[in-house]
């Protein structure tokens, strides 16, 4: 989703790529701490996250009596969280269908509560894989928009791209991108 993303909103991708090449140049070994230092592209790959979360909801089984905002809840009671809901929300993301990467500047983040950004899920039980997924994202990127200059392609729906949130989200048609060797 990311390469879509950064083919309809070619500033945002033009900037990416100025970020990468300030931080790893023109070398083919793009360390560790190289990638900790593409903040910008950190930030686009959040903000895709939140618009296009892997999962619509995610769901929790008590494990002890609870009261939350003065609801009870008893143990084996299941609730969904809506991970898509809340990433739309207004309350937390102004114009939340504008895809905007300021919005995880870190004044900005530090204004929210941590549980309005839920990609991964939060807490003890948050994705064993969230570290290596987001690893592999910035890699991915590091390499292709080095190599590729990234278009939309004939009919190409404009953002934000309808997603079907019946379990895993999944946009409602097939997207292509054209890819243009720099």
């Amino acid at each position: 989703m990311v390469f879509y993303v950064l083919a309809k909103l070619p500033e945002i991708q033009e900037k990416v790529r100025e970020e990468i090449y300030e931080v790893v140049g023109d070398k083919d070994d793009v360390s560790y701490e190289d990638l900790t230092k593409l903040h910008y592209l950190s930030q686009v790959i959040q903000e895709t996250l939140r618009m296009y979360p892997p999962t619509a909801r995610t769901n929790r089984t008590c494990t002890e009596e609870i009261i939350i905002g003065g609801i009870q809840f008893k143990p084996q009671f299941t609730f969904s969280v809506p991970v898509y809901v809340i990433h739309y929300d207004e309350r937390y993301y102004p114009e939340p269908e504008k895809f905007d990467p300021d919005r995880f500047l870190p004044d900005e983040k530090s204004k929210r509560d941590p549980l309005t950004y839920l990609p991964f899920g939060y807490g003890p039980r948050n994705c064993i894989g969230m570290r290596f997924a987001d690893l592999e994202m910035r890699m991915a990127v590091v390499h292709l928009i080095k190599r590729f200059n990234f278009t939309p392609a004939n009919d190409a729906p404009d953002l934000p791209v309808k997603i079907n949130t019946s379990s895993l989200t999944r946009t409602e048609q097939v997207l292509y991108v054209n890819a243009e060797k720099i």
